[in-house]
């Protein structure tokens, strides 16, 4: 019987490790995990243990130091599984990180609390006791990523520039070198009976504070780096702005000047009736009236209905897009009927997103016989719609992989934009989007939930 509970104790040990290994994981890098992943999760644990055992019992030799350098294995090989369509040295950041944190939570308790305790070391032979000990280091770790402020999960939302790379390059080493210093150290202490644990309290408090160095210049990176966005976006609000603020003068110079030549008409319809002469008349509605409606009702007068934005920035954008359309030779139309203002999502964001959708819609819509594109912005209820279909090539477009990085129709290296699309939305559970492809129209139907909490 004592057996058997040592038995069921043991396998508690061991799924409660990979349960809190994988929810540490999940928590620093935003990749969520079902119970489908369990299989592939439980392989990644037992694959070096397993290729371990038959390896000492194929030479007859122990490789004890190895037993002390799996757990840093078992989680990066979790993140090249999981999130490798980031850059690797993301993916291998992201690895690291979580079990460094947890190693230096589950080393600081044993090395500074027990003894305040008056515990000892000894006590970790117990597995019952080594479960909430492992719990605790965890908890340990969460909240020393709550104290830090910095959310480690926006590195993958947005392209590293080249300073970030170098960063994650040098934290990604200083992890490894600790782990292959500490775990040597802790070899020797235990099986080789030599005297470290001084040596290993300095390296923990070492790279503890290293460590908080690290995510001080990434949360300094991040601050430089908004700090340039709101910047860019600004001065990009004011060009878009003055670009609108053109359009809608030189609509205003045309109508002036069609009304001014409505007037000769009306002068020379007048003399037409009072003289009795219809030859005139008909010359004159065949000749100019009969087509005038024409030239109100084009595209170009749109533009006026962006005024229907209650919002600046995206009314420059969308005037920006449409006149950058209208340059190239596309036929644009707007429709945006009533009064509305942007909910649901933040400002820069959902620019950010309009910006991309309108880039590949005027792109794809340049390569066919007749260019045209149609963007209208709804109000429903407690939803809000933005829709942009575009006139497209007839060419298959695996709708399935569109917002994965880096595919594209076209050439490779494209591509990046709709993958930072869905990178944004996946902050904001009330924002979804959908993409028909039929025949020769292509269109993305961007829905904002307005009232669900974000």
């Amino acid at each position: 019987m004592g057996e058997v509970m040592h038995v069921i104790t043991d396998l508690i040990s061991v799924v409660l490790r990979i349960g809190v290994d994988v929810a540490l994981f999940s928590i620093i890098s935003g990749r969520k995990f079902t119970i489908k992943d369990g299989p592939l999760i439980f392989l990644i644990y037992i694959l070096f243990p397993t290729i371990l055992t038959f390896a000492e019992q194929f030479y007859s030799i122990r490789f004890n130091v190895l037993d002390y350098l799996l757990e840093p294995f078992r989680i990066s090989l979790l993140s090249f599984f999981y999130i490798r369509e980031q850059p690797k040295s993301l993916v291998l950041f992201y690895g690291l990180l979580s079990v460094t944190l947890q190693d230096l939570f589950y080393r600081l308790y044993s090395f500074f609390l027990f003894p305040v305790l008056g515990w000892d070391n000894r006590v970790l032979e117990k597995t019952s006791f080594w479960i909430v000990f492992y719990v605790f280091s965890c908890v340990g770790v969460i909240w020393f990523i709550n104290w830090s402020g910095y959310d480690f999960k926006t590195l993958k939302d947005r392209s590293l520039d080249i300073k970030e790379r170098r960063l994650l390059g040098f934290a990604n080493v200083n992890a490894i070198l600790y782990f292959f210093s500490i775990e040597l150290l802790t070899y020797q202490e235990f099986d080789l009976k030599i005297s470290t644990l001084d040596l290993r309290k300095l390296l923990v408090i070492i790279e503890l504070l290293i460590f908080i160095g690290i995510i001080n210049q990434l949360d300094r990176r991040l601050k430089i780096r908004y700090q340039e966005q709101i910047k860019f976006q600004q001065e990009l609000q004011l060009k878009d702005m003055e670009n609108y603020n053109k359009q809608i003068e030189g609509l205003y110079k045309e109508v002036r000047s069609f009304r001014h030549d409505y007037s000769n008409i009306l002068a020379t319809l007048k003399l037409g009736i009072e003289s009795r002469d219809i030859d005139l008349i008909e010359d004159v509605y065949h000749s100019v009236l009969k087509d005038s409606n024409k030239t109100l009702k084009g595209h170009k007068f749109d533009v006026g209905r962006l005024a229907n934005i209650d919002n600046s920035a995206l009314k420059s954008l969308l005037a920006a897009k449409f006149s950058q359309a209208s340059a190239v030779g596309i036929n644009v139309g707007l429709e945006i009927p009533e009064v509305i203002k942007p909910q649901g999502i933040d400002l820069i964001d959902l620019v950010t997103i309009v910006s991309i959708l309108c880039d590949n819609a005027i792109e794809a819509a340049q390569e066919t016989e007749t260019p045209e594109i149609k963007i209208a912005y709804l109000a429903f209820e407690s939803n809000q719609l933005f829709v942009i279909e575009n006139s497209s090539p007839e060419i298959v477009v695996s709708i399935n992989h569109l917002y994965e990085y880096g595919y594209s129709s076209k050439a490779s290296g494209r591509g990046i934009g709709l993958h930072n699309v869905m990178s944004i939305m996946n902050r904001y559970p009330n924002v979804s989007i959908k993409t028909q492809n039929n025949g020769h129209k292509f269109s993305q139907i961007l829905e904002i939930d307005t009232i669900k909490d974000i």
